[in-house]
């Protein structure tokens, strides 16, 4: 799935508003754009909408976006059997492309050690500045 970066627009007027989940149909017609079938139209019209990549985003687990600085929550096993320690900072580069659904590609690294490991949404924390936590008081 996907999300809206910003409100979509035909001839001035708003059909999908910003954050408005939708699902890749494949490509566009139009050179450079992808056909999405988006949840919602503010129109009312169960029409496709050829969008740009730059107007949408990975809908991923968790609430995570690509990009995302993460540490790991708990101990995470990557290839090999190497155990990846809590608190590893990381970088979520994507859906995970595993046969278990749900999970994130999360590029740890530390030092020499370099790991993309497919992680699911409770095995990650996000990384707040001042090494703070959600619900901190």
């Amino acid at each position: 799935h996907v999300l809206a970066v910003r409100d979509l627009r035909v001839r001035g007027a708003i059909v999908v508003c910003q954050g408005t989940r939708g699902c890749i149909v494949g490509p566009a017609t139009s050179t450079g754009r992808v056909c999405v079938q988006f949840e919602r139209r503010e129109d009312l019209s169960d029409n496709r909408l050829n969008c740009l990549p730059e107007e949408l985003r990975h809908a991923l687990p968790g609430g995570h976006q690509v990009g995302g600085r993460v540490r790991a929550a708990r101990q995470v096993e990557a290839l090999r059997g190497r155990v990846l320690a809590p608190g590893l900072p990381g970088i979520v580069l994507g859906p995970a492309r595993d046969a278990r659904g749900g999970r994130l590609l999360v590029r740890f690294a530390s030092g020499q050690l370099v790991e993309d490991v497919a992680c699911e949404p409770e095995d990650l924390e996000l990384a707040i500045a001042g090494n703070f936590r959600r619900g901190h008081a």
